[in-house]
């Protein structure tokens, strides 16, 4: 089943701060962003900041937006990671 543009555009919507929230993923509140432990690499403070748009980790350098954010943490294609967005409230 092929994707829509109208889903796909939906899904890159996706405010990252409310995706965080919404994944109950621990998190702490800085000055207009979150800062998580990054899933990327090994660490025990959070150096990832995530901002309405996109992610940033000042350890590893990575650096994406929520589809491909969604896809490296969940290891899911494209259209997944475009449903699993789509379906998440």
């Amino acid at each position: 089943m092929t994707l829509s543009d109208i889903e796909i555009k939906k899904a890159r919507e996706v405010d990252m701060m409310k995706l965080i929230m919404a994944l109950e993923i621990s998190h702490k509140k800085e000055s207009g962003h979150l800062k998580i432990i990054c899933p990327m690499h090994e660490e025990r403070v959070g150096s990832m900041a995530v901002y309405s748009d996109h992610v940033f980790c000042f350890g590893c350098m990575y650096k994406n937006d929520v589809l491909g954010f969604i896809q490296d943490i969940y290891q899911v294609s494209f259209p997944d990671a475009v449903r699993m967005l789509n379906s998440i409230k």
